[in-house]
C-alpha cells in the first residue's frame, strides 16, 4: 500500500474530528489515549492495510504518521492530515471516551 492509498483511507473517515470519531465507532474501532501505536487511527490503518497479510506497524501523532513494513524492513512517514490531527488531539483529551479500549 502506498502513501496515496493511506491518504485515501484517512480521508474516507470524514471531514471533521466528530465525523472521524463516528466513522471509527461504526467500524467498532477503539484504541488507547496517548498511545501512538494503539490509538484508533493506528488500529484502523492496521486493519485496512494488513488485510492482504502484510505485517505493518503504525505510529500516529498529530504531527506525523509513521509506517514500518516488517517484511521489507522499510519505513515511511507522512504528515498527519489536519482532520486526523484534530481527531488525535481530541481523542487524547478524552473527548471521545466511547472509542477507548478498556484496559483490563
Amino acid at each position: 500500500m502506498d502513501l496515496d492509498q493511506f491518504h485515501t483511507l484517512l480521508h474516507s473517515l470524514g471531514s471533521s474530528s466528530e465525523e472521524v470519531a463516528h466513522s471509527l465507532a461504526e467500524k467498532k474501532i477503539t484504541g488507547w489515549r496517548k498511545a501512538s501505536n494503539h490509538c484508533p487511527i493506528a488500529n484502523f490503518l492496521k486493519g485496512e492495510a494488513c488485510k492482504d497479510g502484510s505485517w505493518l506497524s503504525f505510529g500516529v501523532t498529530p504531527i506525523s504518521i509513521y509506517v514500518y513494513d516488517h517484511d521489507s524492513k522499510t519505513d515511511v512517514s507522512m504528515k498527519t492530515p489536519p482532520v486526523i490531527a484534530s481527531f488525535v488531539n481530541d481523542f487524547d483529551d478524552n473527548r471521545y471516551s466511547f472509542l477507548e479500549t478498556p484496559i483490563l
